[in-house]
């Protein structure tokens, strides 16, 4: 096994990122974009990336997991698997085109959104945009509507929110495939969607699968999809990782994921994680379901979690007198005693998920 030293390039320096991917794709480099703030998960991402020492050749690519739940792990991405995620999504377009790349670099989804884009046939924009701020976003949106197709760009559900609550979400209507990732849309960005007839498409993957793989309920070409008897939804692809880098010899041939899942009209359904599906005070509760409660009743953004044998509920709002008494009412007894916490914003990850990490970290724990 051919080993090499590890490229390293911090992601707040995007012309560099970009000039590496473009010798990852040739083969030259192994490349590991490191976070581009500092932040405690910072330290513990390049713990795990172990950036001193040398790498397996074969490896296109070592990304961390967003570690929105739980200590980022740093993943092997070969280059095989990045041409086969590549070529995968290329066969479900059809047609190629220019793709914009607004995500952090730090992650799976704007690292493979690079890639796509510096791949033959295909075009790369990168505006120095802050996709987090709709307005910049909506902004942005709009410049491309004279350019010539088609057009592709990859979200994520909290940008489509955004834009929604200010009324420029009909600005995505100039991309020809708005790909959004993991995380809940609301209730009316959904409607609106549908109103302005937006070409959005869900994807679901992970960064052990080179980010999406399948789309709209369908598997991308060399991805299999199956459910474990206890519906568990397993990965078996073309795209599947290597290993990580403190476990390599790790077998990730048939990926367990963790997520529950079901097939309905021949389409994959994503039900929740399984460890979202908790006993408390002997009765089984589904903190997703509390969360999705708590959105469409108050209409406000909360994190629910389970810690120490407790539930805690963060809202990002001023205090709700009523909140506790609602859930008690709709979901039972058993859910007294609920460490309700009110916050001005929750924290959240550079894709914008809210960031059960830190609040683990910096509120539960202290």
């Amino acid at each position: 096994m051919f080993k090499r030293h590890l490229t390293t390039v911090n992601a707040r320096d995007q012309v560099a990122v970009i000039k590496a991917m473009k010798l990852v794709i040739s083969g030259e480099i192994t490349l590991a974009v490191t976070p581009g703030r500092n932040s405690p998960k910072s330290e513990l991402v390049l713990q795990a990336m172990d950036t001193e020492s040398e790498i397996d050749a074969q490896i296109g690519l070592l990304v961390a997991t967003s570690g929105s739940t739980s200590n980022p792990k740093a993943v092997l991405l070969s280059l095989d698997a990045i041409k086969a995620s590549i070529a995968a999504v290329a066969d479900e377009l059809e047609i190629p085109g220019t793709w914009h790349l607004v995500l952090p670099l730090e992650h799976v989804a704007g690292q493979m959104t690079a890639l796509r884009g510096l791949s033959a046939q295909s075009n790369l924009e990168a505006p120095t945009i802050n996709a987090g701020d709709p307005m910049q976003l909506a902004t942005y949106a709009k410049t491309i509507r004279n350019n010539a197709g088609p057009n592709y760009i990859t979200l994520v559900p909290e940008h489509l929110n955004r834009l929604a609550l200010i009324n420029e979400l009909e600005s995505l209507k100039y991309f020809d495939r708005v790909i959004i990732g993991a995380g809940r849309v609301s209730e009316p960005t959904e409607t609106l969607i549908k109103n302005l007839g937006l070409r959005v498409t869900r994807s679901y993957g992970l960064t052990e699968t080179c980010g999406g793989i399948v789309w709209d309920g369908k598997p991308l070409s060399n991805v299999a999809i199956s459910l474990s008897d206890i519906g568990e939804v397993l990965v078996s692809s073309a795209m599947n990782a290597f290993g990580y880098r403190s476990s390599p010899d790790l077998n990730l041939d048939t990926i367990h994921t963790g997520d529950l899942g079901r097939f309905q009209n021949g389409r994959l359904q994503i039900l929740g994680r399984m460890d979202r599906k908790i006993k408390h005070k002997g009765l089984f509760v589904d903190l997703d379901e509390l969360a999705s409660f708590i959105q469409q009743e108050f209409s406000i953004e909360n994190a629910v979690l389970s810690e120490d044998e407790r539930i805690w509920v963060f809202c990002q709002s001023s205090e709700i007198s009523e909140l506790e008494s609602k859930l008690i009412v709709t979901f039972g007894k058993h859910l007294l005693g609920l460490e309700i916490r009110f916050m001005d914003q929750l924290p959240r990850t550079e894709l914008g998920k809210v960031d059960n990490w830190e609040l683990k970290t910096d509120w539960i724990k202290k």
